[in-house]
């Protein structure tokens, strides 16, 4: 019988399989837990009201106040367009916008012209533009002030603070609010307020400047900028309206300021942001002219005899101290021309801006 032996018989080899075993995988690796994606959507969400607050504030100012935004980068555009030339910045309300049409009243030579006016202005209004304005470099050689009996009234329902949007309010217009608004920690607050919730706050003002079409008409916020020409000019009416349509309007606009003239005075604000832009345009050596814009014949005869004095007087005033001439446009325009009382039609505003011109460069206002 043959023996089997490691050394003579066939080798028995067994082969040992290997088996990886992979380390068992936390379930929290594959899978955020859910305060993990709470905090990162949190941190996002704050990272973006942020960065949106303070890019509205320090980088572009345009999305906060869009129809200041939009005059600025215009303004000084054409002021470096026009070098060697004196150049007129024109402060006022929406009379002005609509009214003084750069394109028409500059000439070849001598001072342009840029309209500066903002829709609601007052003297408050005024008082901020010319603060922004200058603060964000700008250097007009001389400066041309709408002047108008209605905005001196700041009391009640009449109130220029009320026009203000305080959404559109910038860091710099902080010492402002504290000097005019009756109500400044509330104006602050307000500040504060719309700056934790950007997105929010300012959705519709966003929307109306990139996609307005998305907003229904009265939800749209871009009626004060979204028409402005390279020059400032804000077109009203395109036509002269109907008598019918006109007689309308005249009798909307009579039952305000009905109102407005009774028991009407100077607010202690209007005078003094009327001396403060006179001040700090003197300190600037920036020459100042005001300009009672045109108003219709209907208008006119509303002024009760002891306002339109006091507005008269108030205005001869502030020349008499300050020592500025006024321009008196009340009757350049006839009343087919003047759609409401006192905001001029695209034909209007090419007759009044043509005069204005020729006045402008007449006076050789920008004699420093």
């Amino acid at each position: 019988m043959t023996t089997l032996t490691p050394a003579t018989g066939p080798a028995l080899r067994v082969k040992a399989a290997a088996v990886v075993v992979s380390p068992p995988v936390r379930q929290s690796s594959r899978r955020r837990s859910p305060r993990a994606v709470v905090a990162v959507f949190l941190a996002t969400l704050l990272a973006l009201n942020f960065g949106f607050a303070v890019g509205m504030d320090r980088v572009f100012p345009t999305v906060r106040d869009p129809e200041y935004g939009r005059r600025l980068s215009r303004v000084k555009a054409r002021q470096d367009e026009n070098p060697g030339r004196p150049f007129v910045v024109m402060l006022g309300s929406s009379r002005t916008a609509m009214g003084l049409r750069p394109m028409v009243a500059n000439a070849d030579a001598g001072p342009v012209v840029f309209n500066f006016a903002q829709v609601g202005s007052g003297p408050m209004m005024q008082v901020m533009t010319l603060r922004r304005m200058l603060n964000d470099g700008v250097k007009p050689d001389a400066v041309v002030l709408e002047f108008w009996p209605p905005f001196l009234r700041e009391d009640g329902p009449f109130a220029e603070e009320a026009r203000i949007d305080k959404h559109r309010l910038l860091p710099q217009d902080v010492p402002f609010a504290r000097e005019y608004y009756d109500d400044a920690p509330l104006a602050e607050a307000t500040m504060k307020h719309v700056r934790k919730s950007p997105w929010y706050e300012h959705r519709l003002r966003v929307v109306s400047q990139v996609v307005p079409g998305w907003l229904t008409y009265d939800r749209r916020l871009d009626s004060p900028w979204h028409k402005l020409d390279d020059w400032g000019w804000l077109p009203g009416f395109e036509d002269d309206p109907p008598p019918a349509e006109r007689t309308a309007r005249h009798q909307a606009a009579g039952q305000y300021y009905g109102e407005l003239f009774n028991h009407f005075r100077i607010h202690e604000k209007a005078e003094r942001a009327t001396r403060e832009m006179l001040t700090t345009c003197r300190e600037r050596g920036i020459p100042v002219t005001f300009a009672w814009l045109p108003e219709s014949s209907e208008f006119r005869a509303w002024y009760p005899p002891d306002v339109l004095a006091t507005g008269e007087e108030f205005l001869a005033k502030m020349c008499r101290e300050f020592d500025v001439p006024w321009i008196d446009a009340r009757q350049w325009v006839t009343d087919p021309h003047i759609a409401d009382g006192f905001h001029l039609t695209q034909p209007g505003a090419a007759i009044f801006s043509q005069r204005f011109g020729e006045e402008l460069r007449a006076r050789t206002i920008t004699t420093r």
